[in-house]
């Protein structure tokens, strides 16, 4: 499985890339056809949104396109 991992306002580090290979790579023992997964983590700069930090991850599994978005406060 191959991850595609990048930020929006914020750096992505090694343990950063880390971590999200640990917890994404679980999903293959679900399917084995998702061949890559992409990951876009972001932080909102604008002090009046509460839910500031956002991560979603995309993928697609037998031609069908799966995405998943969670955000939380800093």
């Amino acid at each position: 499985m191959k991850f595609i991992i990048h930020g929006k306002n914020v750096e992505v580090t090694d343990a950063l890339r880390d971590y999200v290979k640990t917890k994404l790579g679980k999903m293959e023992k679900y399917s084995r056809h998702i061949v890559d997964v992409n990951v876009e983590l972001s932080v909102a700069k604008n002090p009046r949104i509460k839910n500031n930090q956002q991560v979603t991850v995309t993928t697609s599994v037998n031609g069908l396109m799966l995405r998943s978005e969670e955000s939380s406060v800093s």
